[in-house]
C-alpha cells in the first residue's frame, strides 16, 4: 500500500510591489520625523536668540539709565539730560531710524579718571561693547551671531504728561525722555525686538 504525503505549501516571499510600498511608507515616516525634529530645533534656537536679544535690549535701557545718573556724581554742572542726546526720529521693528545711538564706556571729562556709559555715534570695538559702534548702530557678537543694537532718545508727546498725572505747567521737554532700544539679528537683521521706558529728571528740587 502506498501512503500519500501532501507536500508543504511553498513559502511565499514579499513581492516587488510590497517592498516598494513598505519602503515608501518608511521613507514618509522618517521624513516626517526629521522635519518635526528640525522644526523643533529651529524654534528652540530662535527662542534662545530672542531671549538673548531681549536681554541686550533691557541691558541697553539700564545703560542709558546709568548714563543719565552719572550727571549726579561727575564734577561738571551738567543738566540731568546732558548724556541723553535727542534723536531726530525713532526706529521701528521693520526698519532702523536715521538717528540711532550706541552705548560706549568712556572717560568722563572733569571726573578725575571716572569712566561711565555714554551714548555715541561711533566708537571702536572694546571688551565692553564688543564689535564697536558705527553710525549709531552697535554690533554685539554673541554665540556666532551678530546682534545690532540701536538706542533712540526722544521727547514724548504732551499726551503722556496728562496720562502720567504730572503737575500743571510741566512739559515733556522739562523732565521726561522716552528711551527705545531695538535689537536686530539674523539674515539681513530679519529678526528684531524692542524695549521702551521713560526716564525723568530725578534730581531733588528740580
Amino acid at each position: 500500500m502506498k501512503t500519500a504525503f501532501n507536500a508543504p505549501p511553498a513559502t511565499r516571499g514579499f513581492g516587488l510591489l510590497e517592498v516598494v510600498l513598505a519602503t515608501g511608507i518608511l521613507a514618509l515616516v522618517v521624513t516626517g520625523a526629521v522635519a518635526l525634529l528640525n522644526g523643533a530645533l529651529r524654534r528652540a534656537n530662535l527662542s534662545a536668540e530672542r531671549t538673548t536679544a531681549m536681554n541686550l535690549a533691557q541691558e541697553g535701557i539700564e545703560l542709558v539709565r546709568a548714563a543719565r545718573d552719572i550727571t549726579f556724581i561727575d564734577d561738571e554742572n551738567n543738566a540731568w539730560d546732558a548724556n541723553l542726546p535727542i534723536s531726530t526720529d525713532e526706529g521701528t521693528l521693520q526698519a532702523a531710524g536715521s538717528d540711532p545711538y550706541g552705548i560706549a564706556y568712556v572717560l568722563v571729562p572733569g571726573s578725575g579718571g571716572l569712566y561711565a556709559w555714554q551714548l555715541r555715534k561711533n566708537y571702536p570695538p572694546t571688551a565692553f561693547i564688543g564689535g564697536g559702534i558705527a553710525n549709531g548702530i552697535q554690533t554685539i557678537p554673541l554665540n556666532d551671531i551678530d546682534y545690532q543694537r540701536e538706542v533712540y532718545v526722544t521727547v514724548p508727546s504732551l499726551g503722556y504728561v496728562t496720562q502720567a498725572g504730572l503737575p500743571n505747567g510741566v512739559t515733556d521737554d522739562d523732565i521726561i525722555r522716552k528711551i527705545k532700544v531695538i535689537v536686530r539679528w539674523g539674515d539681513s537683521a530679519g529678526q528684531a525686538v524692542e524695549s521702551i521706558t521713560y526716564l525723568t529728571n530725578w534730581r531733588t528740587g528740580t
